[in-house]
C-alpha cells in the first residue's frame, strides 16, 4: 500500500513531457507576437505580395514563367491576408481601446490603410486572372473596397489628425509629419484604379459610367488630398532635412500616390474612350453628352465628334498621369538617396541600432546596411505603382518605348525587394521559433 501510495504520488508530480512545454511556449510566443504587439502594419507584406503577383502577371515583357510565379505570389498574399485577418479579429477582442487607438492615436491610425490597400491590391490582383467571368462578383467587391477606401480617407484622417480628443495633445509635433499620413488617403487612388479595371470588363454600360464617375471622383479626392499632405512633408524636410534612420522608408510613401495615380487616370482615360467609341452613334442623343448636343448638331459626321471628344480627353489623362509620373522619378531619387545616406559608406556615423555590425567573417561583407524591419515593405507598393503606370503609358502609346523599359527596372527592382522581405519573415519566424526553444530548454534544467 506504502509502495503504491508513493509511486502514485511521484506520477503526479512528474514535470509536463517537453514537448507539452515547447507547445505551449510557442503558443505563448505566437499570442504575444499576433495580439499584444498586433499593428495594422502587419498588412503591409499583403501590400507588397499583392502589387508583385499583379506585376508578375502582367509584366512589361510578358511570359508564362512570370504568371505562374505570380499565381505563387499571390497564394503567399492570400495566406499572409488571412493570418492578419485573424490576428486583427483576435486583438479586437482581447486588447481593450485598440480599436479607439486604430482610429484616434495619429501614430497609429494612418496605417489602417495599409489594411484596405492589402484588401484592395489582392482583388485587383483576382480581376487580372478571371476578368470577364468573375466581373460583377468582383464588382460588388469593388464597392466593398470603395466603402473602405472612403472610410479610411474620411473618417480615420478627421478623427486622428483633425479632430480633437480631451485625452490626447491637441497639436502634433512637427517630429511626428511624415509621409505616413499619406496611408489612409492613397487606399481612394488604389479603389479608383481597381474601379477602372473593372469597369472595362462589365457588360453593362450604366455600369460602367457610373464605376468610372465614381472612380475618378475617389482619384480626385485622394490627389489633391495626397497633394496638400506632400507639400507640408516636404516642408519638413526642406526645414529638418531626411527623417532619421528608422523612419527612412517612409520616403518612398509619396510615389505610390503618384504611381497609382498615374496608372488610375490613364485607365479612366481609356475607358472614356472605349465607351465613346463603342456608342458615337448615339452620343449626340446621350444624357451624358448634353452640353455638345447643340452644336453638334450642325455637324454632318457624327463620328468625328465621338473622336474629337475621345482625343480631348486621352490627352487631358495623359498629361495628367505623365505630371504624376514625373514627381514620382524625383520621388524615387529623393528615397533612394536619402535611404544610401544612412549606410556605408555614405553615412560617416551610422545608427548602430539600425545597421548591420556582424563578427562573422562570412557576413561581414553586409556589414554598415541596413537591418531587416517592417519599414522594409514600405518600398514594395510604391515601386509596384511605378511599374504598372509606366507600363500602362507605354500600352497605350506603344511609340513610347522607354517607359516599357523604366518599367521593368522598376518591377525587378521591386520583386527583389519583396522576395527579400519574405526571407526575412522567414527568419524572423525561424528566430521565435528556436528562442522558444531555449526557454523551454532553461526551464526543464
Amino acid at each position: 500500500m506504502e509502495a503504491s501510495s508513493s509511486e502514485s504520488t511521484y506520477t503526479e508530480a512528474r514535470p509536463p513531457q517537453p514537448e507539452t512545454n515547447k507547445l505551449r511556449h510557442f503558443c505563448k510566443n505566437a499570442k504575444t507576437f499576433l495580439v499584444d504587439e498586433f499593428h495594422p502594419v502587419f498588412f503591409a507584406p499583403v501590400m507588397g505580395t499583392s502589387i508583385s503577383a499583379n506585376i508578375l502577371y502582367s509584366f512589361a515583357f510578358p511570359a508564362r514563367w512570370l504568371q505562374i510565379c505570380a499565381y505563387i505570389m499571390g497564394t503567399i498574399a492570400l495566406i499572409i491576408f488571412i493570418f492578419a485577418c485573424i490576428s486583427f479579429i483576435w486583438a479586437l477582442l482581447q486588447r481593450k481601446g485598440l480599436w479607439n487607438r486604430l482610429h484616434r492615436d495619429p501614430k497609429v491610425a494612418p496605417f489602417v490603410g495599409v489594411m484596405v490597400m492589402g484588401y484592395t491590391a489582392l482583388m485587383m490582383f483576382l480581376h487580372s486572372i478571371t476578368r470577364e467571368s468573375w466581373a460583377w462578383g468582383l464588382w460588388v467587391l469593388w464597392w466593398i473596397a470603395g466603402a473602405l477606401s472612403v472610410y479610411s480617407a474620411f473618417v480615420t484622417v478627421f478623427l486622428s489628425l483633425l479632430a480633437k480628443h480631451r485625452n490626447l495633445k491637441d497639436s502634433v509635433d512637427y517630429r511626428d509629419i511624415s509621409f505616413t499620413y499619406l496611408l489612409p488617403v492613397v487606399t481612394l487612388t488604389v479603389a479608383a484604379s481597381m474601379g477602372g479595371n473593372i469597369a472595362e470588363d462589365l457588360s453593362s454600360t450604366q455600369a460602367k459610367i457610373i464605376t468610372a464617375v465614381v472612380s475618378f471622383l475617389m482619384w480626385a479626392i485622394a490627389v489633391f488630398s495626397a497633394s496638400i499632405i506632400t507639400t507640408v512633408v516636404y516642408w519638413r524636410l526642406f526645414t529638418h532635412k531626411i527623417p532619421g534612420t528608422a523612419a527612412v522608408f517612409t520616403l518612398f510613401l509619396p510615389i505610390g500616390f503618384l504611381g497609382q495615380g498615374a496608372y488610375g487616370i490613364l485607365i479612366f482615360g481609356k475607358n472614356c474612350v472605349n465607351l465613346i467609341m463603342e456608342n458615337h452613334e448615339s452620343v449626340l442623343s446621350s444624357p451624358y453628352t448634353t452640353f455638345i448636343h447643340e452644336s453638334a448638331q450642325k455637324m454632318e459626321n457624327v463620328g468625328n465628334v465621338a473622336t474629337m471628344l475621345s482625343v480631348s480627353i486621352m490627352v487631358c489623362t495623359t498629361a495628367a498621369a505623365m505630371f504624376l509620373i514625373a514627381f514620382g522619378y524625383f520621388a524615387t531619387f529623393v528615397a533612394v538617396a536619402s535611404t544610401l545616406s544612412k549606410t556605408r559608406p555614405f553615412a560617416k556615423k551610422p545608427n548602430l541600432e539600425c545597421v548591420r555590425d556582424s563578427k562573422s567573417p562570412a557576413m561581414r561583407y553586409f556589414d554598415g546596411l541596413l537591418r531587416f524591419n517592417r519599414g522594409f515593405w514600405s518600398m514594395t507598393f510604391p515601386l509596384g505603382t511605378m511599374a504598372q503606370a509606366n507600363v500602362e503609358l507605354w500600352r497605350l502609346f506603344n511609340g513610347l518605348k522607354a517607359f516599357r523599359y523604366i518599367s521593368a527596372i522598376y518591377s525587378v527592382t521591386l520583386l527583389g525587394i519583396t522576395i527579400g522581405c519574405l526571407f526575412g519573415i522567414c527568419v524572423r519566424a525561424i528566430q521565435m521559433v528556436m528562442a522558444s526553444a531555449k526557454t523551454n530548454s532553461k526551464e526543464s534544467v
